[in-house]
């Protein structure tokens, strides 16, 4: 969850040697406090934007890289109240509202090594010896006999793009651009029951689309919707005694088994049939082309299945305060829950490597593809899915002792218990 600046109030960077209030993690702490509506209303409209059209050629670039940008928004604040029934004072009740939105398309240059013409119909004259695969009697001219050809893997090899130029680090140039989506929903409320007692409420959403696997075959979409939501009760029993409750719910979705297609780019269709494979399968898992790995050349990656996640966390936080002379001393600690569940797909539609590190290569791993002549196949028969839970506990208890104007000793202490993780299925 990403806060749009535009809603925060303040945020706190704790690099290290933070006190035994926080915890949780080794590294850095960030603490961030949301926008409160006020006595009056207050409201924004704002739209940050970027093109390539106002931006200058990166150094040593021989082009520019599309760039669209727009981030736009709106928020407004102020008291809910009922003229001459209910908080006519404005003092009790308070809102805040935000939206953000984002809207990215980003270019990028990519360069392949590819076959050439003359290589994906298998003439290597001009080149290294090709053999016959497992002698050491060469074929006449470097040009592969078409019976040798396999349909299979000659096939595959034709999905490569065909060369556009010879440039440093290959000789294929090509720019894709990956669109980026976010929408943000934020909502706060405070109230003040009593001088003494305040809760606020608040619920943030967001929720990002992307376009995945630019430069594969097969290309998805990448939806992650993501909330943080939380209630705190804060009461302040004396001038010198506070205590503060906050209960929260957090997590997202990840989705990535959404909006599966060929990538236009290379391919009309991405399956077996449609690419007319005939090739037997082993576990028959997937119906998608399979992956193939030429020494000297750019792979061709096919991932037919991404991973899907679903995480939620519950916490329970309570802080509790007093200041005693010239101590503050805290008291407090924390309990959550995790709940995770996510799977693995591996390479079920299988992976084809070609090289000529093969006791029966032709000498070139190209023709090796041309002639269905594979080093290694790996193909896995499904995936994997595990429901990963744990709890953990941590109280702590903090001594600001402020011995005179020039010195402050801070004593602390924090136990953390972190409950080994397990599977709800009792399958790992």
């Amino acid at each position: 969850m990403n806060i749009n600046p535009d809603a925060l109030a303040e945020f706190k960077v704790l690099a290290s040697n933070y006190s035994a209030e926080y915890g949780n993690s080794a590294g850095a702490v960030i603490n961030m406090a949301i926008k409160s509506g006020t006595k009056d209303f207050h409201g924004g409209l704002y739209e940050y934007f970027r093109n390539d059209a106002i931006q200058a050629r990166a150094f040593n670039a021989t082009f520019k890289p599309e760039l669209r940008y727009n981030n736009f928004g709106w928020n407004i604040g102020g008291p809910i109240f009922i003229p001459k029934k209910f908080n006519s004072d404005r003092s009790k009740l308070f809102f805040f509202f935000a939206n953000d939105f984002k809207r990215l398309l980003s270019g990028t240059a990519n360069t392949w090594t590819v076959p050439s013409n003359a290589q994906r119909a298998g003439d290597f004259s001009g080149l290294a010896t090709v053999y016959y695969p497992g002698t050491k009697n060469p074929i006449p001219g470097n040009i592969i006999p078409a019976n040798l050809i396999s349909p299979n893997s000659s096939r595959l090899v034709r999905n490569y793009p065909v060369s556009n130029g010879a440039f440093s680090g290959g000789n294929y140039v090509f720019t894709t651009v990956q669109p980026l989506n976010t929408n943000q929903y934020i909502g706060k409320v405070d109230y003040n029951l009593s001088p003494r007692n305040q809760i606020n409420f608040h619920y943030a959403h967001d929720y990002y689309t992307s376009l995945q696997n630019l430069t594969q075959l097969i290309e998805y979409n990448r939806n992650v919707p993501g909330v943080n939501t939380s209630v705190q009760w804060t009461f302040v029993a004396t001038p010198t005694t506070v205590n503060v409750l906050t209960g929260s719910f957090s997590g997202n979705v990840i989705k990535e088994k959404v909006g599966i297609v060929p990538n236009p780019l290379f391919i009309k269709d991405f399956t077996r049939s449609g690419n007319g494979l005939t090739y037997p399968t082993i576990y028959n898992a997937s119906n998608a082309l399979p992956s193939i790995t030429v020494s000297g050349y750019t792979s061709l990656t096919s991932t037919p299945l991404n991973f899907d996640n679903f995480n939620r966390i519950f916490s329970v936080k309570d802080d509790f305060s007093k200041v005693i002379g010239n101590h503050t001393l805290k008291i407090g600690g924390s309990a959550m829950r995790s709940r995770k569940n996510q799977d693995n797909v591996p390479a079920i539609n299988g992976t084809f490597a070609f090289a000529t590190s093969s006791t029966n290569t032709s000498g070139n791993a190209l023709a090796d593809a041309l002639m269905g002549n594979f080093y290694t196949y790996t193909e896995a028969g499904s995936f994997r899915q595990g429901w990963y839970r744990f709890t953990q506990i941590e109280p702590y208890v903090q001594d600001d002792w402020k011995v005179n104007s020039r010195l402050t000793v801070n004593l602390g202490l924090r136990w953390a218990y972190m409950q080994p993780q397990y599977s709800a299925l009792n399958n790992t």
